[in-house]
């Protein structure tokens, strides 16, 4: 089993506000330009190489950093909506950007943030299978991703989830850079990953 690490809070915008606030129905919050201003906190990801039925490659760990950035950003994002830049850690490819955009405007119009968690809110990014293209310009990922972090306005808590939700991203090579561009939530919701339950890369004889 892989022995997962604190790495800056890549935590979930939940199927973010797309199944907590009702706005777009795939994706999540942010806003146009360049990076946040604020550093998230942190929580558990899986930075070992998951199950997958092709053999890493070395697009492999730079895909699944490319995820983890991603959701570190996203928390950021939606923890000062304001600062938020869309473009800074999202694909021009695909419709994440616009979605992430819309999103946030979403939470400015009705004064939404997430809350500042603390380390042991219990949140996690369980990476789940990489599969890079053939002409290692896209790639499919797989994630589990909990983060019971409350979505709050001025007079408090407005609402939270605490049930895991399987996302899946196709990630776009931009620049010599990954970065992700389009996001499925399954709406079912919940998924049972765990940092310690994702093993190590393997290769299906069969696949």
């Amino acid at each position: 089993m892989p022995t997962a690490r604190p790495v800056r809070r890549a935590a979930v915008a939940l199927a973010g506000l797309a199944l907590i606030a009702g706005c777009s129905s795939d994706t999540k919050a942010r806003i146009d330009g360049t990076a946040p201003s604020s550093t998230p906190d942190t929580v558990t990801v899986v930075t070992d190489a998951p199950t997958t039925t092709q053999v890493p490659t070395a697009a492999t760990p730079l895909v699944r950093q490319a995820v983890i950035d991603y959701w570190a950003a996203q928390l950021a994002c939606q923890q000062r909506p304001r600062d938020c830049r869309p473009a800074s850690f999202t694909a021009g490819q695909g419709t994440l950007r616009a979605d992430v955009t819309a999103a946030v405007s979403t939470l400015l119009t009705n004064g939404w943030h997430r809350a500042d968690a603390d380390d042991t809110d219990g949140g996690y990014v369980a990476v789940g299978a990489v599969t890079v293209a053939p002409d290692a310009t896209t790639a499919i990922t797989e994630e589990c991703v909990y983060d019971p972090t409350p979505l709050m306005d001025r007079n408090g808590v407005v609402t939270a989830d605490a049930v895991p939700h399987r996302f899946s991203h196709t990630v776009y090579l931009e620049s010599g850079r990954w970065k992700v561009g389009d996001e499925q939530i399954d709406p079912a919701g919940a998924c049972d990953d765990t940092p310690d339950s994702i093993p190590l890369d393997t290769v299906d004889p069969t696949g």
